[in-house]
């Protein structure tokens, strides 16, 4: 009995009982969102460019820059294999009423979204930002569940979440029962309201560094994790294969040169006589920049090409053995490989992923080109101004009339993008954007007093 009573005292006051027991939750309601056009608008807003619904819950396009949600795939659900957590499923929330949430309650969506208990009573892993939606307003809420039911249904069978040890134990202790009204934010003021979107964004829980799964106080918004590994984190290709995964990230510049300047010319002493305002008070400055390109992955998108036989989206072609080690880029400048059907990135040294097996003559195996084994173009940037202070002496001693002629790239030099990196796209190889715009000119007349 002594035993068992100490027992009950370290559980009591380390972990607590809801590990064991279960996360607290409240039963569900009859209570439903009658769909309106301003309801669908707000929905719209929230779930598109503020809570960033369809990042967690759609497979990534990783051909493109910033990783969108793959087109036509919206809400169909993501397995978190890329990102490191293969037993993580952020569920399809399509109105598929076979593998989504056709079957639903308003009330089971809201309990999800905002109280972290699931359509089924688990206790949802804390990805699923629910701590920063219990500020969510109760008009909000129902804006973004009559938005989401509005959307194409799409089948998409897939498994749950089975969190490891001890993790399913311990997230039995975050969710919390909502049962009170939760009213309109404060729309008085701006803070205000970019308070409340920063919260719906859940910005703190990328941008605070947090020491035992809790920010840190007085770091709001001073960085948070550091991403590791190839590609930050996140890469495309066998995951159980660390080698055939390992390149450099997209990030590096090995070579990035920037200095800024300003120089003020000499001029009469006496700077409000006629020879001083004609003379005096010239300046110029200026951006130099000098960077060489970035490593880039060719991509192979699988909805579009050969189906994988492990079921991934978007994964790597293979190399063709055309081209030798390190010469996957066209020889000559940039500009020289543009136009018409010309292409930056040699296109023959790439092939589809091969057939997997004989028994199956569609499914590919994974891609065995590698990880940042080419670079996108470089980059030479001058950024100047011209500038003119004329002293007016007027409504006070040190009154000056500050004139600005700014040029932004101000030799009209080309500065490429990025090649299209996705192999089965019929631009593959071609550059077809700029990095920077070409020249730009702005004048600006400043007083200060």
């Amino acid at each position: 009995m002594a035993i068992i009573a100490l027992l009950s005292l370290v559980i009591t006051f380390t972990i607590g009982w809801r590990p064991i027991i279960g996360a607290r939750k409240r039963a569900l309601t009859d209570r439903k969102f009658e769909s309106t056009p301003a309801r669908l608008a707000r929905g719209k807003y929230l779930v598109d460019a503020v809570a960033g619904c369809y990042g967690c819950h759609t497979d990534a396009d990783w051909s493109k820059r910033g990783a969108p949600a793959i087109a036509g795939r919206e809400g169909s659900g993501h397995v978190w294999t890329i990102e490191g957590l293969p037993w993580l499923v952020s569920p399809n929330i399509t109105p598929d009423k076979e593998t989504g949430i056709g079957t639903w309650s308003d009330d089971a969506l809201a309990r999800a979204i905002r109280e972290g208990i699931g359509h089924d009573g688990r206790a949802l892993f804390p990805m699923m930002p629910y701590q920063d939606y219990r500020q969510m307003s109760d008009e909000d809420l129902a804006s973004i569940i009559v938005y989401i039911r509005s959307m194409p249904a799409i089948r998409n069978q897939l498994p749950m979440t089975k969190m490891p040890f001890p993790f399913n134990f311990l997230m039995q202790n975050i969710p919390q029962p909502l049962t009170a009204p939760v009213p309109p934010p404060d729309q008085a003021t701006p803070v205000g309201r970019g308070a409340y979107l920063v919260r719906l964004g859940a910005c703190t829980d990328c941008h605070t560094p947090q020491e035992d799964w809790q920010p840190i106080g007085g770091l709001e918004f001073a960085g948070g994790f550091v991403q590791t590994g190839a590609n930050g984190g996140q890469s495309v290709g066998d995951q159980n294969d660390t080698k055939q995964r390992y390149g450099p990230d997209d990030f590096i510049r090995p070579h990035r040169f920037i200095t800024n300047f300003t120089y003020q010319f000499p001029g009469p002493k006496n700077s409000h006589s006629f020879k001083g305002q004609a003379f005096g008070g010239w300046m110029v400055g200026g951006v130099v920049t000098f960077q060489s390109g970035h490593p880039i992955t060719v991509t192979y998108n699988h909805f579009a090409g050969a189906p994988s036989v492990f079921g991934t989206a978007i994964d790597r072609p293979s190399l063709s053995g055309a081209c030798a080690l390190g010469h996957y880029v066209n020889s000559g400048s940039a500009q020289s490989n543009i136009g018409g059907t010309k292409t930056y990135i040699n296109t023959s040294c790439f092939t589809a992923p091969a057939v997997f097996s004989a028994d199956d003559s569609t499914g590919v195996g994974f891609g065995n080109a590698g990880v940042g084994i080419l670079d996108s173009p470089g980059q030479r940037n001058f950024d100047l101004s011209l500038i003119k202070r004329f002293p007016v002496r007027w409504p006070r001693e040190s009154a000056v009339l500050e004139f600005r002629s700014e040029f932004f790239n101000a030799f009209n030099h080309p500065q490429f993008g990025e090649p299209d990196i996705e192999f089965t796209s019929t631009t593959f190889g071609q550059i077809t954007t700029t990095a920077v715009n070409p020249r730009v000119v702005q004048f600006a007349l400043k007083f200060s007093f």
